[in-house]
């Protein structure tokens, strides 16, 4: 499998926590970071996917807000953390 190296920045207190429940295995960490992007992307599309869609039929309702909630919630999507 062929790979992409990137050179990042973690805060200190982030990388902490990650060797506590990590260890020092760089595959593991590799695998969290694709793990985490990956969700990101997909939380990504769908913001993106509902900005096209309101942006041809209109806002969505409350009603439609919550349901979208109750789905999320479901899947076990966690809202956007930033």
């Amino acid at each position: 499998m062929t790979v992409t190296k990137r050179s990042v920045s973690i805060h200190p207190d982030v990388w902490a926590e990650v060797v506590r429940l990590t260890g020092e295995d760089t595959a593991q960490f590799s695998a969290l970071v694709n793990a985490a992007l990956r969700q990101y992307l997909r939380v990504q599309k769908g913001l993106r996917a509902a900005r096209e869609w309101e942006a041809e039929f209109g806002p969505l309702t409350d009603e439609e807000r919550a349901e979208a909630d109750r789905l999320l919630d479901a899947a076990h999507v966690a809202s956007n953390p930033r």
